[in-house]
């Protein structure tokens, strides 16, 4: 009995008390906290993993930009190109055929342009407020 009494000691020895008694409102604000870590925690993870996306989006806007502003820059060469070799009758091709291969190229420049500002450049504001709609519960309009 005594080695009983010995080894309830030496289990009971290591606890010590720090808070006092526990209510239900301390288990409340517990799990309240514990809610607030993990959904912090998982927002940050959502946040860091939207940044490493649009920077990898920014660099393949880059290099599309950079692709797409070369070739607008060749047809804008060719067409001035081909305008002077018109203008010195160095090329000698109808008139009607001239006026749509120059308006062609035109055109075909200024919607490429277009498409460039309109699709590589998207307004990522939306896109955030998206993503965080979709994380936060309660932020939806």
């Amino acid at each position: 009995m005594n080695e009983t009494s010995e080894t309830e000691n030496d289990f009971q020895s290591p606890v010590k008390v720090v808070f006092g008694q526990m209510r239900p409102e301390d288990v409340d604000n517990i799990l309240r906290v514990r809610y607030a870590d993990e959904h912090i925690s998982r927002l940050k993870t959502v946040i860091e993993a939207w940044q490493v996306q649009q920077e990898e989006e920014r660099k393949l806007r880059q290099q599309y930009a950079k692709v797409l502003i070369s070739i607008v820059a060749g047809e804008i060469v060719i067409i001035f190109l081909a305008f002077f070799l018109l203008g010195f009758s160095l090329i000698s091709v109808e008139k009607w055929m001239a006026e749509i291969f120059l308006v062609g190229v035109l055109a075909q420049s200024s919607s490429l342009i277009l498409v460039v500002l309109k699709y590589l450049f998207p307004d990522r504001a939306i896109d955030l407020r998206n993503l965080l709609e979709s994380v936060i519960p309660g932020t939806k309009k």
